[in-house]
């Protein structure tokens, strides 16, 4: 009896592990570029301001194209930041910023320009990434002339592709946050 269930539950079986895995497994052609470090910044003494460098890397199987970086000062509230931020320290950051913004913003002889949840001042670069082979890395230098980005705490998100021009296997992957303490 046992041989004749297993001459029948083998091939059921066969048939249920081919049908939990039927699909072919998904590939991309595409380049898929990425934010991988953004690296501690740095003063710089001759510019009285701050340079950072970001590695970037082509994860995917394609050449990519030039491509537009924005790498700006990162004002997030502590509920949206608990959305896609799980570092609890970076999310003790995030609360202590926002209550220093709502502190600010009741002073009026402050000369920092304060919104609801941050209190220092916004900065923006944009740079362009040269195209990048399929598995190559490169790294972006940016500078922030007269500012010193360390006044107080320091939040830098940085985004490749911020208008989504590119098409690329994943559109999830082009950003990345560093977060400090002052």
């Amino acid at each position: 009896m046992n041989s004749v269930l297993s001459f029948f539950a083998a091939p059921l079986i066969a048939i249920q592990l081919f049908m939990l895995d039927s699909s072919p497994e998904k590939t991309c052609d595409k380049a898929d570029l990425v934010v991988v470090e953004i690296i501690q910044p740095d003063y710089n003494r001759k510019i009285d301001g701050t340079t950072f460098e970001v590695v970037f890397q082509n994860k995917g199987k394609s050449k990519s194209s030039k491509t537009p970086v924005k790498a700006f000062d990162l004002v997030i509230s502590l509920d949206e930041a608990k959305k896609s931020i799980k570092d609890k320290e970076k999310l003790e950051l995030i609360s202590e910023n926002n209550s220093r913004a709502e502190y600010r913003t009741n002073d009026e002889y402050s000369d920092i320009a304060t919104n609801k949840y941050g209190y220092d001042f916004y900065w923006e670069v944009s740079e362009t990434l040269k195209a990048l082979e399929p598995k190559e890395k490169a790294t972006l230098k940016f500078t922030l002339k007269n500012y010193w980005i360390y006044d107080s705490n320091y939040e830098i998100r940085v985004i490749i592709d911020p208008d989504n021009e590119v098409e690329e296997c994943n559109e999830e992957n082009n950003q990345l946050d560093f977060l400090s303490l002052g």
